[in-house]
């Protein structure tokens, strides 16, 4: 799961608060922070911990060294964007309650799939807005600047493995010049790679431990972990879940507000090895001996290389309303992909499908649409696809190219809300060939 929220300045320090170096005494000590990002690369970054003082450079715009990058991000208000990338339940329970060994591969797992992510948001995230003739232009940024804080405790306290990906408001065009980020396509993104994030999670866990996945609500968490043991160490989600049931409403905006409302202060007087004592002695309380985990991880080879995304894109395409973007195929893409896949390859498998006109055809480019009541980004267009299989089915299309065989240059599928391009003849073919 991916969570994204505005980070204000001055807000910064409650990723810091529980670092090593802050930390004076056997409170809450998490891991040091490690940098992350192309652009954190070009200023000599990627891979350093993360120092305090560097972290405020750069929110204020100035390089590590006091340079100063963006001379107006003194006006800027929001100075990051806090990603925060959550493991299933299963997978935390894993990670804390099982042998160390099994905790050293989840952590790596978790951690790769989040650097793989990045690398899809500084893909299709990292813009910049400038100012042409005609008005204000979005322009491809170099990368981006990301600190990653690792975390390993809910505010309940229960077992939780999650980053906290804190995306730096400054970002460089090809030109060197250093500004804020356009951030709409970064909120526009954030299904795609949360979706992302945890296809790349479930193939890295299946090829290290061969770990197996069963549906739990919406989502995919690790066969074997016993539902009422994931309840149990749950008890954010309970409290929510009570909120929720005594405000009368499940809508997402009821769901913010109950959980801004039962969310306790975070913990920080009790080390994670002595959080780590208590669960251990509540899942023995529940029936769960240690010897239990190392069986939900039972180390099984990988299956297949690729796990085979045909089935997750033929999945995915059948499962899409249409007109749909490139994001959104590429969600239901990760989605469907019940053992997991690589990002790249899930990108790599979509891109195949969009071109692939005897399955797809693209259609005229739409406003993007977000938000409570899908307002629409101003300014903000995309590519629009349906697949060839939805077209054929409509029945004034049938109609239409059983007597003609030919469609008008802007056609217009009213039921699906479509216009089929005019300068896709093949598109035309195909669907006059399917029609007959």
């Amino acid at each position: 799961m991916l969570v994204l929220a505005k980070v204000r300045r001055g807000r910064e320090h409650y990723y810091l608060a529980s670092l090593p170096r802050e930390q004076t005494d056997a409170g809450l000590v998490e891991e040091l922070g490690v940098w992350h990002g192309a652009a954190a690369a070009e200023l000599g970054l990627a891979g350093r911990h993360v120092e305090p003082e560097q972290l405020a450079q750069l929110l204020s715009g100035r390089a590590p060294d006091g340079s100063e990058l963006d001379p107006g991000h003194a006006r800027v208000d929001v100075v990051a964007y806090d990603c925060t990338f959550t493991c299933p339940k299963g997978v935390s329970l894993l990670e804390r309650l099982g042998p160390e060994a099994l905790a050293v591969e989840t952590r790596k797992a978790h951690e790769g799939a989040v650097a793989a992510t990045l690398g899809y948001l500084e893909r299709h995230a990292a813009v910049v807005r400038r100012s042409r003739e005609g008005g204000r232009v979005s322009e491809g940024a170099s990368g981006l600047i990301a600190a990653a804080f690792l975390h390993q405790a809910s505010r309940a306290p229960d077992p939780h493995l999650h980053t906290h990906l804190l995306v730096a408001n400054l970002a460089r065009d090809d030109a060197g010049r250093w500004s804020a980020l356009d951030a709409r396509p970064l909120f526009l993104e954030r299904a795609a790679a949360g979706a992302l994030y945890a296809a790349e999670l479930r193939s890295r866990l299946g090829a290290a431990l061969g770990v197996s996945w069963r549906k739990e609500r919406e989502a995919l968490d690790l066969a074997g972990v016993p539902r009422p043991v994931s309840v149990a160490f749950s008890r954010r989600q309970a409290a929510i879940a009570d909120e929720l049931a005594r405000f009368g409403s499940q809508s997402p905006a009821a769901a913010r507000v109950a959980s801004l409302r039962t969310r306790p202060p975070k913990d920080r007087s009790v080390s994670i090895e002595r959080l780590g004592d208590v669960w251990r002695e509540r899942a023995l309380d529940l029936g769960v001996a240690p010897s239990r985990w190392s069986r939900v991880a039972p180390g099984r080879p990988e299956l297949a290389s690729g796990h085979r995304l045909a089935p997750a894109v033929q999945a995915a395409l059948t499962s899409l309303e249409v007109p749909f973007s490139r994001r959104s195929l590429v969600a239901a893409v990760a989605r469907s992909s019940t053992e997991g896949a690589a990002v790249e390859e899930v990108e790599t498998a979509a891109a195949a499908a969009l071109e692939d006109r005897t399955v797809v055809v693209a259609v005229s480019k739409g406003a993007v649409s977000m938000g409570k009541g899908a307002v629409k980004v101003p300014g903000v267009v995309e590519e629009r696809f349906a697949t060839v299989a939805s077209l054929v089915s409509h029945e004034r299309l049938r109609t239409i190219l059983a007597s003609s065989l030919a469609l008008p240059g802007d056609f217009s599928f009213p039921v699906a809300g479509v216009v089929l391009r005019q300068d896709d003849e093949t598109a035309r073919d195909e669907l006059a060939e399917r029609s007959l």
